[in-house]
């Protein structure tokens, strides 16, 4: 009973932190490579480092509250892919796309290039990028 009761407790943990949404496997191997070369994300990379520096001084938004924004799920896409297994179409998920940008903060390419690619689409395309720094609408 007691070790059952353990496997519930870590169990539990992992999906409260968000570890048992994440990919598990590192194998060391590039997902996607086919898809997006080399040379692609390491320019997907530039573009989104580009957009958090912008967030940073347009917004005072910090990497974790961008990754925050990343990680958020519509609910009804989440009730979706629970009930159903069923993927977006792109096959990538908000939080393999919130990894992919933890590691292009940290100055890595992230492995998993789909991820890359998606995040790439999506925070490119966010709205208010071009906007006076907080301060100055502070004022």
């Amino acid at each position: 009973m007691e070790v059952q009761v353990e496997q519930f407790m870590k169990r539990q943990a992992e999906l409260e932190s968000g570890a048992a949404f994440a990919r598990t496997r590192d194998t060391g191997e590039v997902l996607g490579g086919d898809v997006v070369s080399d040379e692609q994300a390491t320019k997907y990379c530039a573009d989104i480092f580009e957009v958090l520096r912008t967030l940073k001084t347009t917004r005072d938004m910090s990497v974790a509250e961008v990754k925050l924004v990343v990680s958020i799920e519509d609910p009804r896409t989440r009730e979706r892919r629970v009930v159903g297994d069923i993927e977006d179409e792109r096959g990538v998920s908000r939080d393999e796309m919130a990894a992919a940008l933890a590691d292009v903060a940290e100055g890595r390419v992230p492995r998993d290039r789909i991820a890359l690619e998606c995040l790439h689409e999506e925070i490119t395309q966010w709205p208010f990028l071009d906007t006076k720094p907080a301060e100055e609408e502070a004022a």
